[in-house]
């Protein structure tokens, strides 16, 4: 079996910060196996469909120990932990253009941004 880790997950490159309650990123479901890492993805939640194709697997903060392996859990348990998150639990907003530019990187990256036309 792969490695498992966390990942920030705040999917930036469509200009669309998400999160839940306050906080604007949570951890996402990461696969490591010694070479270059993937995020699972699922076909989008209908409040991310509009602006994205697919979304990554979102782990709930009491999850993570299981995927991390820092309590035993079973493939059948880990297998269930990779599910779209409920879509009623999130919330979406835009974010600055200076999102698509890699040499960005800074706290003010998640902050809403008013754009003309969305309300």
């Amino acid at each position: 079996m792969c490695g498992r880790a966390r990942l920030p997950a705040d999917y930036s490159e469509i200009k669309i910060a998400f999160g839940l309650g306050d906080a604007p990123a949570r951890e996402g479901a990461h696969l490591k196996d010694g070479g270059p890492s993937a995020a699972p993805n699922f076909p989008p939640s209908w409040n991310i469909a509009p602006i994205h194709n697919r979304m990554p697997v979102i782990l709930a903060r009491a999850d993570w120990p299981a995927w991390l392996g820092e309590t035993p859990a079973d493939e059948a348990e880990l297998k269930a932990l990779l599910r779209p998150y409920p879509s009623q639990e999130m919330h979406l907003w835009p974010v600055d253009k200076r999102v698509g530019n890699v040499r960005n990187n800074d706290a003010s990256l998640v902050e809403r941004v008013e754009i003309a036309g969305l309300g």
